[in-house]
């Protein structure tokens, strides 16, 4: 006889289903082609058990999904063989997976991008969500700076520039229109911006 859950992996298990749920209807139907009552209907809940676990409704449950979505792009263990033959490819390796990422997510994307402008909330703790790309670029800018890959002065305000623009940059081109013929031209522009804009007086 399997035991029985505790309140705390239940409730756990009841989020997962309604975030896995939203995410498939999102995929499969767009997001706002649904709502927290087609959401319980589909994962067979009710819809005041959707709201006590996310009181914001369809905005927190995509602010979740999001969540659960961001990936590591730059590996600690990697940075240690950084040399300057290898920084290009590292950079470009990067950028490459966080646009596969983007093209592979774009419709939790537009539903993010939408739950952030309807919520102020949302939105809030959306800035706060970035904070951990922001926190790894810093360490990889300091990491490159002990190397010395770049000659002239950089410092983290750089890195996360460089990660804004970027990210707007490839946000853009996917969600909204496409800016580049495709994809690989995206990824070419954006490694050699990434490696020469350090250099860049007005970033230093």
């Amino acid at each position: 006889m399997a035991p029985k859950k505790t309140r705390q992996e239940s409730k756990k298990a009841t989020i997962q289903k309604i975030v896995r749920t939203t995410k498939t209807m999102i995929l499969r139907d767009g997001y706002n082609a649904i709502t927290t009552t087609k959401i319980a209907n589909e994962a067979d809940i009710s819809v005041g058990i959707i709201y006590s676990y996310f009181p914001e409704g369809k905005p927190a449950i995509a602010k979740e999904i999001f969540k659960e979505g961001i990936i590591e792009l730059i590996d600690d263990e990697i940075i240690s063989d950084l040399n300057e033959d290898t920084f290009p490819l590292f950079i470009k390796r990067i950028i490459t997976k966080f646009v596969s990422q983007h093209r592979e997510n774009e419709s939790i994307l537009i539903a993010m991008s939408i739950a952030v402008l309807t919520n102020e909330e949302i939105f809030r703790d959306f800035l706060f969500l970035n904070q951990t790309e922001f926190d790894k670029v810093t360490n990889l800018i300091y990491a490159m700076k002990e190397l010395g890959l770049y000659k002239d002065p950089v410092s983290a305000r750089t890195g996360i520039l460089l990660l804004k623009v970027i990210d707007t940059l490839i946000h853009h081109h996917i969600v909204f229109e496409e800016i580049f013929e495709n994809d690989s031209e995206l990824i070419e522009f954006l490694t050699e911006f990434a490696l020469k804009a350090p250099t860049f007086k007005t970033l230093q």
